[in-house]
């Protein structure tokens, strides 16, 4: 992960060694570490964009889908 690192300050996925499952943090610059909440990620594998919200057809999230 520290040979490609998001350039600003906004949530992404991260890949943790010790995790299942991926975790959504950022990376901060300045200290050059992922965090989660205001806690330290360490032995970050890898990280990617969030996706994109889904939308059905003819507009609208699922947020806004009626259940």
């Amino acid at each position: 992960a520290k040979d490609s690192v998001p350039d600003d300050d906004r949530y992404i996925l991260i890949s943790v060694a010790s995790r299942a499952v991926p975790v959504i943090g950022i990376y901060d610059e300045m200290h050059e570490e992922f965090f989660k909440d205001d806690t330290k990620i360490h032995y970050a594998e890898a990280w990617m964009e969030l996706p994109e919200p889904y939308e059905k057809e003819g507009g609208g999230t699922i947020s806004g889908a009626a259940m």
